[in-house]
């Protein structure tokens, strides 16, 4: 192992000083000479290092000053496309934040989840050693394939892809790179083939696995799908840009409770407040938490929706209570997730999202739900007021017509304001044109 890092050259970005210091012990122990590590506390600093130094090994944290290390990797790649002699570790954060998945998407090796110690570091390097030693031909075979490949040399990649295969040299990745090239070539048929042979080599393997799920998704073979997603959300980290999408399957299968569960388990891994203490240095830009959670949210509001239309309202509750709380200041977002609970009957619910919602959040969405959930403690002169304004200001919602009708009724207003308004949410609301019609002939 040893014989491994002491030609190599380290670069150290980001992380506190002292874990850039015992990072420092961990590669000197390993046997890199001293005047070979560089540090970076920058992302300028760090992008000349690797072009100037052109460093073999790479420890990068994800984030430093709201700029990711994914560009250093690219670098990196330019000048070692074959990766067969290089590493690069980024360490991150997990749960919501996408670091993991979008390090191990651009190629880094070993992804190390904080808080870090020398101790996980250390067991990290070592597997990955072990795990290159007793894969050797594979691994040298499969940095041949990258390096085609990273310099945009298709056709050679596809020939050393089927030189490697008939060598008996069969390595996952490589099914995926002939995947990849055959996605680009817009043969998507023949890339999920591929996928599948190199999950029957290793049944978890994330891009193998990530790449059939996307290509059923696409095809929208949702039910398909989860039989691939249910593995892959189990063993791998995930983006959540593609919640979304990966909801889609779930609800195909009807597995509710279990997307409920997972964005629960997701969610519990990390949340913000906790950042600070994994790391208090750490800079947390509060809106990329925000959208995270909202993505979630909006999943989750769209399982919410689906188990109402089914009458499952226990399972439709939890997947609302729980959106309403990753809404974050999305308030439209709040909207449809309030008047989704307001559908129920979840009137205490409601009542506590409302008292912490503050007042100048409260938009004219969200002023339609409040008016239908307080709307039994208005007397008919104050509903009526409250309602025409709602109208007014836009709030084309059926029920607040409902509303300023039967209260226009009650207080016995004249036949021709009850028209205009019947015939008003007529126009806005025609699949509510049978209920509005009542009012019609009932103030003729």
């Amino acid at each position: 192992m040893q014989e491994f890092f002491k030609s190599k050259k380290v670069l150290i970005f980001g992380g506190t000083s002292s874990t850039r210091a015992y990072l420092r012990t961990v590669f000197k122990e390993l046997g890199v000479e001293g005047s070979s590590i560089f540090s970076a506390m920058e992302y300028s600093q760090a992008m000349e290092t690797v072009k100037e130094k052109q460093p073999e090994i790479m420890f990068l944290d994800f984030k430093v000053s709201n700029k990711t290390c994914l560009p250093l990797i690219d670098e990196h790649v330019k000048i070692y496309p074959n990766r067969f002699e290089t590493l690069v570790l980024t360490m991150g954060l997990g749960g919501i934040f996408p670091d993991h998945s979008s390090s191990k998407d651009k190629g880094s090796d070993i992804f190390i989840q904080k808080p870090i110690s020398q101790e996980l570091i250390s067991t990290s390097l070592k597997n990955w050693y072990e795990y290159r030693l007793n894969h050797l031909p594979n691994i040298k075979a499969l940095g041949a394939v990258k390096e085609k490949y990273n310099q945009n040399d298709i056709n050679s990649t596809f020939q050393l892809i089927e030189h490697c295969l008939l060598e008996g040299l069969y390595e996952p990745e490589l099914f995926f790179i002939k995947g990849k090239i055959l996605i680009e070539n817009g043969k998507k048929d023949e890339a999920l083939e591929v996928f599948h042979q190199g999950l029957e080599l290793d049944k978890g393997n994330y891009y193998c696995l990530k790449g059939v799920y996307q290509l059923l998704n696409e095809k929208k073979e949702y039910a398909k799908a989860f039989d691939y997603v249910k593995p892959f959300i189990k063993n791998h980290p995930i983006d959540p840009v593609e919640i979304p999408e990966l909801t889609k399957t779930f609800i195909a299968k009807q597995k509710f409770e279990e997307f409920i569960d997972f964005s629960e388990k997701y969610i519990s891994l990390d949340n913000f407040d906790l950042m600070k203490e994994v790391d208090p240095e750490e800079v947390v830009d509060k809106s990329v938490f925000d959208e995270t959670t909202q993505r979630i949210a909006i999943s989750l509001l769209a399982c919410g929706k689906f188990l109402r239309t089914q009458n499952k309202e226990d399972k439709a509750r939890k997947s609302l209570i729980q959106a309403s709380t990753l809404c974050g200041d999305n308030t439209k977002l709040l909207a449809q997730v309030t008047n989704e609970l307001l559908e129920l009957g979840e009137k205490e619910e409601l009542d506590k999202i409302f008292k912490k919602i503050p007042s100048e959040m409260i938009t004219a969405e969200l002023e339609v739900v409040k008016f239908l959930l307080d709307m039994e403690i208005y007397n008919d002169a104050e509903a009526l007021k409250f309602g025409l304004q709602l109208l007014n200001e836009g709030a084309k919602d059926y029920r607040i017509f409902e509303q300023v009708l039967v209260r226009s009724m009650r207080l016995k207003r004249r036949a021709d304001f009850i028209e205009d308004i019947a015939r008003d949410a007529i126009k806005h609301c025609p699949e509510h044109e049978n209920n509005f019609s009542r009012f019609l002939r009932k103030s003729a």
